[in-house]
């Protein structure tokens, strides 16, 4: 039987690369595949990334089991503004983001 684990997680625009469960954890390692971010200042859609960033984000308990989100993201590169921004994502909490 084949599982399609992006829509077992329902993640949008994530895509799942890697488990590992133990007994109390369960880590899932994915990256962001959205193809670009918004400038905070002008608001542009910039596809231009400069650097990567894995961040841990921890959801909720699963069967047990405390579970952490890794999450390669990138970091844009607004050519207009010269600013720098990472993607937000819908499902994490917009004050930890």
């Amino acid at each position: 039987m084949d599982i399609n684990i992006e829509f077992l997680f329902n993640l949008p625009k994530v895509k799942v690369l890697d488990c590992s469960i133990s007994d109390k954890e369960a880590h899932i390692y994915c990256e962001s595949t959205h193809p670009y971010g918004l400038c905070p200042v002008c608001q542009k859609p910039t596809s231009e990334a400069m650097m990567y960033q894995e961040r841990t984000i921890r959801d909720m308990t699963l069967l047990g089991r405390k579970v952490y989100l890794h999450l390669k993201t990138r970091q844009f590169h607004c050519t207009d503004c010269n600013r720098y921004c990472y993607k937000s994502f819908d499902f994490v909490n917009p004050v930890k983001q």
